[in-house]
């Protein structure tokens, strides 16, 4: 990776007066932190002359907000709109208020957003069990924590589950409202569905899960198997089973048979079940001998389309003396190819002698988390096998946790029955705007320490601490450097020693940069930032530059200095030398702040015609004078000419590139992450150290384009 390099010229600072301009306020409302929010204010001339906008300024509030003006001429009575930008690093509500400075006076007007995280939501949201044909509800509360009227949103899910109301919902401060979530199976099984959710007004969107089971049968059996266990020849057991009723109308057993004599029940007849209800069956079996028999209990119902009801019944299966603590194990449901929450399940040997544990078997769309069990158990002896789920396909799935038992008179199985369900995998959609600046950025400042400073020393504090707010207020990850100007052994060309011995702050305080940038007088300075550059770009590899400079982060360099450049070498030549010396095709671009200063330091002298300025008109770079020291603009107008600097594309969660690929857009065009026409040739990578994409300078997105990465994530657990 290259680098990127701009450079500003830093002084002081000015003021203005009122106006006959209306500006509407803006609120964003509550958007994702870390990220770009876009939006546009309203003007309006109401004056009675034309107004020429000379600066905006932001008179307070924290430094999350950007005004990007469009027309800056209104004739009497137009309209226009300028575009604003709210780019948040931490939750909470943030409130600033600005200041228009017209030919003709000042209009105020306030940006304001809140911040937040993704919604905090449960996984699922199961819905419940309907027969297919019919519907079954279930009632999900949203609210407004706000201590001011707030949105909520409920996105419509796809069929066969629905929502009342759908769409943007707006709560006064403190309110709470229930939405109804519906689920209308048309066909038998279990069926999930991805809903898109912002269920209170302080957080953004989040994704959950809606689950439902379709049921076919009119009538079931709850076990939909009846063992009676282990008994002795000659001996007799009773046991209930429950028979459900699933329609909405009650049914009745008119008969019932069985196709043993081993088997009968006590319960009379006719029973009824009542309309969604149950009643039990009380059954019993009597063992002719000790071998292993079984048999059907057939009912007979007056349920249209379903006449008879059959039941598996078992006897001296050969249950084996190692108890299992779990009947049965379902699980929740999980996304597809994911694995689901473990479950335990603990085997107590509970017979008299030692046994043998053999390999453990688990039906497909289930998996062993835990260690084997051992080869043996002694007496009394349990251990615990930890089970999930790992659907291979969506739907629900059933099978069975087999682990075969060695014992003195042959070999028997704990069988253990398993259900989980598979929900589609989530595949996530995020976009971003792009912003004028990177998120990462080395910044060198070339520190004019002639005598001739000296009086500007309090101004340039003042900036200094200015700068490195803004700084930590939007970048992610800034490190500054300082440079002297002095021509001293061993100063040209290097960097200044922070407190603690670095060459360089990382996120500096306003206190730390002021301190180590500070104006010192020296006779052995001179008022030139191009030689100091040339010196440190030629006497040392740009890649290190004292530790400072990081791969594919960009360079940008502020020249603090007092009138023309008083380079001592010829001009064109330090010139022609630096800039081949810099990173070209990660240029990031140049803002030059002339001192075109009166010698009493006011603005409206000479416009400086020197070398430091042929340096910036020959690299294209943005001229501003020293009295509008404005830091969102200055750098933003180098992000509109630079070229090549790529800002990363941060993504939510991480890729699970064994589930899907991941896919990026630039506006409405995909981008592949390889160039057909070249293989080899990479347009851009994931970072998996930063969880970004990063674009090859080359063909990073334009600032304003909207950058979409679509992927789906690492599994949740």
């Amino acid at each position: 990776m290259g680098r990127w390099l701009g450079v500003v010229l830093l002084f002081a600072a000015c003021a203005a007066p009122d106006a006959g301009v209306e500006i509407r306020g803006r609120s964003f409302g509550v958007v994702a932190q870390g990220r770009t929010h876009q939006a546009e204010l309203e003007l309006w001339n109401k004056g009675l002359q034309p107004a020429k906008l000379l600066r905006v300024e932001r008179r307070s509030g924290p430094d999350v907000f950007t005004v990007t003006p469009g027309p800056v001429e209104l004739a009497i009575g137009a309209r226009a709109t300028w575009r604003v930008s709210f780019e948040p690093s931490s939750p909470g509500l943030a409130q600033a208020r600005f200041a228009a400075v017209f030919d003709t006076g000042v209009a105020e007007f306030t940006l304001r957003g809140r911040a937040a995280l993704p919604c905090v939501t449960p996984e699922t949201f199961d819905v419940g069990d309907a027969r297919v044909g019919d519907s079954v509800s279930r009632t999900f509360t949203v609210s407004n924590p706000l201590d001011e009227p707030g949105e909520v949103f409920l996105a419509a899910p796809s069929a066969p589950f629905s929502v009342e109301p759908a769409g943007t919902l707006r709560l006064e401060a403190g309110a709470s409202r229930e939405v109804t979530v519906r689920f209308s199976p048309s066909v038998a099984g279990t069926k999930a569905a991805a809903w898109v959710v912002r269920p209170f007004a302080d957080c953004t969107d989040a994704v959950m899960t809606l689950t439902g089971r379709a049921l076919e049968a009119k009538a079931s059996f709850v076990p939909g198997r009846l063992d009676f266990g282990t008994l002795p020849a000659g001996t007799s057991r009773s046991l209930n089973v429950e028979l459900r009723n699933h329609t909405r109308a009650a049914l009745t057993v008119s008969s019932m048979r069985f196709t043993s004599p081993a088997f009968r029940s006590s319960t009379p007849l006719p029973l009824v079940l009542p309309a969604e209800g149950a009643a039990a069956l009380e059954l019993e079996a009597t063992a002719p001998g000790a071998l292993p028999f079984d048999g059907v209990l057939t009912v007979t119902l007056d349920a249209a389309g379903q006449r008879e009801l059959s039941l598996p019944l078992l006897v001296n299966r050969a249950a084996p003396c190692v108890a299992s603590s779990r009947a049965r194990v379902d699980f929740p449901g999980v996304e597809v190819t994911c694995r689901g929450r473990d479950e335990r399940v603990r085997l107590t040997n509970d017979c008299p002698h030692e046994v043998g544990l053999g390999e453990v078997r688990l039906s497909p769309g289930f998996a062993l988390i835990s260690s084997p069990p051992p080869a043996r158990l002694a007496p009394g002896e349990a251990v615990e096998l930890a089970v999930s789920s790992a659907p291979v396909g969506e739907g629900a799935g059933e099978g069975t946790l087999d682990v075969p038992v060695d014992v003195l008179d042959g070999t028997q199985v704990v069988s253990v029955p398993l259900e989980g369900v598979g929900n589609p995998a989530v595949v996530l959609t995020e976009s971003q705007t792009v912003s004028l600046l990177p998120w990462m950025l080395d910044v060198v400042m070339v520190i004019d320490d002639s005598p001739a400073m000296l009086p500007m020393a309090a101004s340039v504090q003042h900036n200094l601490e200015t700068f490195a707010q803004y700084l930590t207020s939007n970048l992610l990850d800034v490190r500054v450097a300082v440079m002297s100007t002095s021509t001293a052994p061993g100063e040209l060309g290097t960097l200044r020693r922070a407190a603690d011995g670095s060459n360089f702050l990382t996120n500096p305080t306003p206190s730390a940069l002021a301190t180590l940038g500070a104006v010192r007088g020296l006779s052995t300075a001179r008022s030139s930032c191009l030689e100091p550059l040339l010196a440190a770009f030629t006497a040392r590899d740009p890649a290190e530059l004292g530790g400072l400079l990081r791969p594919g982060v960009g360079l940008f360099v502020i020249c603090v200095t007092n009138g023309p450049d008083g380079l001592e070498l010829a001009p064109m030549p330090v010139i022609s030398s630096l800039v081949s010396k810099l990173p070209r095709p990660y240029f990031f671009g140049l803002v030059a702040r002339l001192s075109n200063l009166t010698p009493a330091f006011d603005c409206g002298g000479e416009v400086e015609h020197g070398p430091l300025r042929a340096f910036v008109e020959q690299n294209n770079g943005v001229r501003e004078e020293i009295c509008t020291p404005d830091w969102a603009r200055s750098l933003e107008s180098v992000g509109r000419v630079s070229f090549g600097w790529g800002s990363l594309f941060y993504l939510q969660r991480r890729p699970d590139f064994t589930r899907g690929p991941l896919r990026m857009w630039v506006d409405d065009l995909e981008v592949p992450a390889e160039e057909p026409s070249f293989p080899g040739s990479r347009l851009w990578d994931y970072r998996g150290e930063q969880n970004a994409v990063s674009f090859q300078p080359i063909y990073s997105p334009a600032p304003g384009s909207t950058v979409r990465a679509q992927y789906t994530p690492e599994c949740a657990r």
